[in-house]
């Protein structure tokens, strides 16, 4: 398989945090674990993981500067804060499941035949 830094590139507009993102995530990968036509996929998780670390900064920098006078405002962002923050973690849920880097896909990738093949078996009566 093709090392995934040399074949995959990412894109010219990406940021800087968007770039280690990128970095890590093929990093951390086997070569070929993402391939070509993931790639799109690839760029749309490091923005969202980007975009996430962004709205949970907003958030902390809200209730770092919060007034007390002004809790319904201030409510009323955190609640549109944390809407944006949801969004954000649920696209990159579901992003990396699509991509099978989450870490149940990564635990079952490594796991050799041999290893899931003698696995205990629930439904296997341990007398036969």
């Amino acid at each position: 398989m093709e090392n995934n830094k040399k074949t995959l590139i990412p894109p010219n507009d990406f940021s800087d945090d968007e770039l280690e993102v990128w970095c890590r995530i093929l990093d951390s990968l086997e070569d070929g674990w993402i391939t070509d036509l993931q790639r799109d996929s690839l760029v749309a998780f490091c923005r969202h993981v980007v975009q996430a670390d962004y709205v949970a900064g907003l958030i902390r920098e809200a209730k770092d500067n919060r007034k007390i006078d002004d809790i319904i405002e201030f409510s009323k962002l955190l609640n549109k804060l944390t809407a944006m923050l949801d969004r954000e973690n649920r696209a990159v849920s579901s992003l990396a499941t699509k991509l099978r880097i989450s870490n149940q896909s990564l635990r079952s990738s490594k796991e050799s035949p041999e290893a899931r093949a003698s696995s205990f078996k629930p439904w296997e009566d341990d007398d036969e």
